[in-house]
């Protein structure tokens, strides 16, 4: 009797979970193109179900609906791609439309998204749609529903710059074009609607919680018990980072799994029954969810617990992870653009390794079960999410599950002060003052904690970067060790043949795709206001040119570029002694080894003499090159040309790098006046694919009619202004952080 259901269960995953990879193989563009995608589809499908279902005789039926599941998941994804909004203009705009939610303090600005109505540019007046954004300076009052007028001096394309405004954020909230330098003007209030009142609440909660306790009391509370998101400093946030903690501060399914709890016991008492029990708890999680925000992780959670409150009554019992599968697949549809979202990723992994591995680690730890229980559902949530942590992240918290075993267990606690502490709070502030004051001493615990455990020695793994390789070798890893558990026979047996099989399929995807490309890459990295540039060479050899102004900056900066635990540079390339270019190495040569060094043949003055010392008695061998003489090193060709002699202030130059895929063209710190001169020595020889400016963007147009080049990068902290059109297309560090480019048979393109 129990296989029946057992069998409905997996098929529902087979099927849900067809459809949710169609969908996000074709909403993120991993779908090859060469390959026909229905083929694809057709094959893997067949040889899953092949595998898992064997022989059984409903087999073929079950492949055919995963197929024309997986199918569906592509035609839905496909629409996804399509994308639309408000054009990318340069030049004065104008922009009428509605604001779409409250506005949203980051960093000491507001970001205020606006449903666009109608444009007016130079091209004259017309009615567009989308989402714009605007990046306000101080406090806004505006809410959702207002009118406004929004001037700017352009609409661009969001960036890629990791973070609240990246590309990835944006367009999953349906944001096609971020104004630059806006101005808001107020038309008429908005109605009352959902969302206006939605947005009064929260600020009645984070006005009545802040006057009540310090800001990161105040701060952490609101995070953990309402999900309404502030600004913590940097060193806390890198305390709860490292300490596998940082996941309280987000939306996630455990704080809105805790409010069900809560409020299902209390309907309990209450004597309720299953369907007025879904009638009380209903609006009370939709009211939490929407304060909240409603991201991934909360809709999840509400889902999964609607399900199981309609189906409890009934007898019947809800197969987790087929619920979970059917919950992923509905708001994929809903939303394909969660695909790419790294909350969604996060929540939906982490639910995966806790219904798969939580109880097998639980049972295997000894101790009290209120201690091991919370330790194997964190370290099943870390083994699942790891390479969206590490990739997202650049940490792995070692000390995540010990701290997550201490801390979950008074997460309720703190949901119930913060919550009950807000509601009486924002009628009677006195009489809330109590239960939020015990509810920040709670979190101010949680915080020490944080900080004590972060300081421990191995407390977190700093990876800098996860390739993608070692994603793919690690599912073929946990796919062969799957199958050589379940081929091996006895358990024991089982678990070597596993183990065996795992350890061998990971080392040989990770093998064949670490190998180097045979392409020329350059990667100009985000050190804030400066230049630095790292280069790859077709057969895998790296070049640091130049190390901006700040050691911090380059240091995380090269640890997101290079492979991780990757810890040595084959070359350092100065373009001459300017501060701007040569700071960022004092200390390079103690987290680094680098083998040579190569500077202009000149007096580069203290800085940088000291910085080629530096290197020198770490082991590196120093080399002078001569101005505008060439050298091949790894069959790539370098060429530095050193500006004329300034008047005040350290020499500077340019390098160029080029092998049969593509050329760039590094200014280092040359300024427009040198770049004028050195256009007029050097004419058509300077001509490449890509001119990585000097920091901010301050290149001549006489040195871009010389070099020719398709692409221009600009290694600076705020967006840049080009003198003039410089006619080919500008990214930033401001906008995109680290940039990096490829070479190929069209020269270099943006990677």
């Amino acid at each position: 009797m129990s296989s029946r259901p057992a069998g409905a269960a997996t098929s529902t995953v087979l099927v849900a979970g067809a459809f949710a990879t169609g969908l996000s193989l074709c909403a993120v563009g991993a779908v090859p193109a060469a390959v026909p995608p229905m083929t694809a589809l057709a094959g893997g499908g067949a040889g899953a179900v092949g595998a898992l279902q064997g022989a059984r005789r409903h087999g073929w039926t079950l492949a055919a609906a995963a197929l024309l599941a997986a199918t569906l998941g592509v035609l839905r994804g496909s629409v996804a791609t399509a994308g639309g909004g408000p054009p990318v203009a340069s030049g004065m705009v104008a922009l009428t439309g509605t604001v779409r939610d409250a506005p949203v303090a980051h960093r000491g600005e507001v970001l205020v998204t606006v449903d666009a109505e109608r444009l007016a540019d130079a091209g004259g007046d017309r009615r567009v749609a989308g989402g714009v954004l605007a990046v306000l300076r101080g406090r806004s009052d505006l809410g959702p529903g207002d009118r406004v007028r929004v001037e700017a001096a352009g609409l661009r394309p969001p960036g890629e710059r990791p973070g609240a405004t990246s590309a990835a954020a944006l367009q999953r909230d349906g944001i096609a074009a971020v104004a630059v330098s806006p101005r808001l003007v107020r038309l008429a209030t908005g109605p009352p609607r959902p969302a206006r009142v939605l947005a009064a609440v929260r600020g009645r909660i984070a006005a009545a919680v802040g006057a009540a306790l310090p800001p990161v009391a105040a701060t952490l509370l609101l995070e953990i018990s309402f999900g309404i998101h502030g600004t913590l400093p940097a060193d806390v946030a890198a305390a709860l980072r490292d300490a596998g903690l940082i996941h309280l501060v987000a939306t996630s399914g455990l704080k809105v799994a805790i409010v069900i709890g809560l409020l299902t016991r209390v309907a309990t008492l209450m004597g309720a029954g299953p369907r007025r029990r879904l009638l009380l708890l209903g609006p009370a999680v939709a009211a939490y969810v929407g304060i909240a925000g409603g991201g991934a992780a909360a809709m999840r959670s509400a889902l999964m617990a609607g399900v199981s409150l309609l189906t409890r009554g009934s007898g019947r019992r809800v197969e987790p992870l087929a619920l979970l599968a059917v919950t992923a697949a509905v708001l994929l549809a809903v939303e394909p653009r969660l695909s790419a979202d790294v909350g969604f990723q996060l929540s939906f992994l982490g639910t995966l390794g806790i219904l798969l591995l939580a109880g097998p680690i639980a049972a295997r730890v000894p101790g009290p079960r209120w201690l091991a229980e919370p330790f194997a559902v964190t370290l099943a949530a870390q083994l699942a999410t790891v390479p969206v942590m590490a990739s997202t992240f650049g940490v792995l918290s070692l000390a995540g599950p010990l701290a997550n075993a201490v801390v979950i267990p008074a997460v309720p606690a703190v949901v119930v002060l913060g919550g009950a502490g807000a509601a009486v709070a924002a009628a009677a502030p006195a009489l809330g003052w109590p239960l939020l004051a015990a509810g920040g001493l709670m979190v101010t615990a949680i915080v020490e904690l944080a900080r004590v455990l972060a300081a421990c020695p191995l407390a977190a793994l700093h990876l800098g970067a996860w390739p993608r390789a070692w994603t793919w070798a690690l599912l073929a890893g946990l796919g062969a060790g799957a199958l050589g558990v379940r081929l091996g026979g006895d358990a024991r047996r089982g678990v070597v043949v596993g183990a065996a099989a795992a350890v061998a399929a990971a080392a040989a995807v990770l093998l064949l795709l670490s190998r180097p490309d045979g392409r020329l890459h350059v990667t100009v990295l985000d050190t804030g206001g400066s230049a630095a540039t790292l280069v790859r060479t077709a057969d895998g050899a790296t070049a640091l040119v130049d190390g901006g102004s700040d050691p911090l900056r380059l240091t995380a900066a090269l640890g997101r570029a290079l492979p991780p635990l990757t810890r040595g540079l084959d070359l350092v390339v100065l373009t001459g002694g300017d501060r701007s270019t040569v700071a960022g190495l004092s200390g390079l040569a103690t987290g680094y080894r680098v083998d040579a060094v190569v500077a202009p043949d000149a007096a580069l003055g203290p800085g940088a003499s000291g910085v080629i010392g530096e290197l020198r008695s770490a082991g590196a061998a120093v080399v002078r090159a001569p101005s505008g003489r060439t050298w091949m090193w790894h069959a790539t060709r370098w060429r530095l040309l050193l500006g004329p002699p300034p008047d005040t202030g350290q020499p500077a130059g340019a390098l160029q790098v080029a092998d049969p895929g593509g050329a760039a063209l590094i200014l280092g710190a040359l300024a427009p006046p040198g770049q004028e001169e050195l256009a007029g020595a050097q004419g058509g020889s300077l001509v490449s694919d890509l001119v990585v400016t000097p920091a901010r963007g301050a290149v001549a147009p006489v040195l871009l009619a010389a070099a020719r080049p398709r692409l221009l990068a600009v290694p600076s902290a705020r967006a840049p202004r080009p003198p003039g059109d410089p006619g080919v297309p500008v990214r930033s560090t401001a906008l995109d952080g680290s940039l990096e480019y490829a070479g190929g048979p069209a020269g270099l393109q943006p990677a």
